[in-house]
């Protein structure tokens, strides 16, 4: 497909909530000269943000996510987990709940108050017992070591929204 400045009809391929489309408009002017347009039928993979404080377990997450598909990125803490949510918009955070600086649980709280609807799924090598607001807010705790296929099924889960 091919636009011209000036001509702006769009196919209803763009209504299309699984389509985007990439305008090259860098230098256009009101002449008869041509630009082109791309259209990407797959969307950009889910954002995972992975909150823990072993380099030895954001790596193995990092790692596990992408080979499912997912673009992920690491966190130490839960105070750079802050920051890094007021500037990107992940899809799913996964936090570790026993951290120094600021834990998962004060994580959890932040994400309930400021982004209610981002999911967020909790790791602990501790057993909880019943914690009502892990239940209520949380969307999902796993215990470790992470069960590689538990993982997953959580993950794929809460992306599938």
């Amino acid at each position: 497909m091919t636009l011209r400045p000036g001509d702006f009809e769009f196919g209803p391929a763009l209504n299309s909530p699984d389509q985007r489309a990439r305008f090259d408009f860098a230098d256009a002017t009101r002449t008869s000269e041509s630009r082109s347009v791309e259209w990407m039928d797959d969307p950009p993979e889910p954002a995972v943000l992975v909150v823990d404080d072993s380099s030895d377990m954001r790596e193995l997450l990092v790692q596990m996510l992408s080979s499912f598909g997912y673009r992920a990125t690491a966190v130490a803490d839960g105070l750079e987990a802050k920051v890094y949510l007021h500037e990107h918009r992940p899809s799913l955070v996964v936090s570790d709940l026993r951290m120094p600086v600021c834990n998962g649980w004060d994580l959890l709280t932040y994400c309930h108050a400021h982004f209610p609807d981002l999911p967020i799924l909790l790791m602990s090598g501790d057993s909880l017992g019943t914690k009502p607001e892990i239940e209520a807010w949380a969307a999902g705790y796993l215990t470790k070591p992470i069960d590689f296929g538990s993982f997953r099924e959580h993950v794929t889960r809460l992306l599938a929204h």
